[in-house]
């Protein structure tokens, strides 16, 4: 008898929503505890900036696509995120997440309120629950490289994140991460909170205007603009 994977039992643990979609249930009290603990040590042991909060919009559906380079990223997003986005907000993770992960990875999924996408199978399934989930009113935030950066640079950049946006008409929103390389790269076990200095690590999330503001269907299309925008935002950075 073939046994169940993590993506299928994921699947059958959605809940139906009162728009007919199957979509991830409400975060757990046990992912609100752990989202809180990382917003507190992230405030007392990081110098944290966010900007461009004002390009987010005020209603959900939208998509978040950001680049991926440490362990938690989308635990850093989330938590910036003004507060009645939060519940709304899922993340696209590994389906190997919580089980390959340890601890850190079992945390990081109860707190992602996650949709699972297997890595070497059909990704598909995950974008299409994904959709659905947007339909029903939540909010996606998808790292579009697919897998943490090994040396801190963009990888390639796919086309999941421009394809939710296209199907569903809804804001595309480009996220850089700054910083967080450093404080935890996938070569390290635990994070590191202080830089050579002993100083206080940096951390800048920028949120950058919506790329789909023209509601453009070509999914190719829409993925260069935010692919040039992680670039230049790259760049800017590496410059700096």
């Amino acid at each position: 008898m073939a046994t169940k994977t993590s993506f299928e039992t994921a699947s059958k643990s959605q809940k139906k929503s009162r728009s007919g979609h199957y979509v991830p249930p409400r975060r757990s009290l046990t992912g609100r505890f752990i989202l809180w603990l990382g917003r507190l040590i992230a405030r007392r042991k990081l110098l944290v900036e966010v900007s461009g909060l004002e390009h987010l919009p005020s209603e959900a559906p939208y998509v978040l696509a950001a680049n991926h380079v440490s362990y938690v990223d989308g635990l850093w997003i989330l938590n910036a995120l003004p507060r009645k986005m939060l519940p709304l907000t899922c993340v696209m993770v590994g389906a190997d997440m919580p089980s390959d992960y340890g601890l850190v990875g079992k945390a990081a999924t109860l707190a992602a309120r996650a949709i699972l996408v297997e890595r070497k199978g059909n990704p598909v399934r995950g974008l299409i629950i994904a959709k659905n989930a947007m339909l029903a009113g939540n909010n996606v935030l998808i790292h579009p490289e697919g897998t943490r950066s090994h040396d801190g640079r963009l990888g390639d950049i796919h086309s999941g994140a421009a394809y939710l946006a296209a199907k569903t008409g809804r804001p595309l929103i480009p996220v850089y991460l700054n910083g967080a390389y450093e404080i935890w790269p996938r070569s390290q076990k635990f994070p590191s909170f202080k830089d050579e200095q002993g100083q206080k690590r940096r951390l800048e999330l920028i949120f950058g205007e919506n790329l789909n503001a023209d509601q453009n269907p070509e999914r190719e299309a829409l993925n260069e603009r935010l692919k040039a925008w992680l670039k230049e935002m790259q760049a800017q950075k590496l410059d700096g």
